[in-house]
């Protein structure tokens, strides 16, 4: 049960990281906000595409040392996903309230 519930954060949380660095096209890559916004993604995809190699190279999960350990671990990894959707959500959120009144966020045309 423990290695189902291992796979299906892996895979939620690269998805939701992956969603979003496709859907997330800065104009100005280099900018400040820009690079740390995409590291926010870039990071966990990293460690869980690491993690579930790693996972699927040695034959599945390790034994845990007890049920203090596996909640610990998982829950860790649950909070990285969770943290990824809310990334993905606040994106989405933003990306249509721009894209719904364009206007709104482009400077008035100048006065002759």
């Amino acid at each position: 049960m423990t290695s189902v519930v291992l796979y299906i954060l892996y895979f939620l949380g690269l998805g939701f990281s992956g969603a979003f660095l496709l859907l997330h096209r800065p104009r100005q890559w280099m900018r400040p906000q820009s690079v740390f916004v995409s590291g926010c993604a870039v990071l966990p995809v990293l460690y869980l595409g690491r993690a579930l190699i790693l996972t699927v190279i040695r034959g599945g999960p390790h034994p845990s040392h007890g049920l203090l350990d596996t909640v610990v671990s998982l829950g860790l990894l649950a909070a990285v996903v969770a943290w990824q959707a809310l990334l993905l959500v606040v994106f989405l959120r933003f990306r249509r309230r721009v894209l719904a009144a364009p206007h709104e966020a482009d400077p008035p045309p100048p006065e002759r």
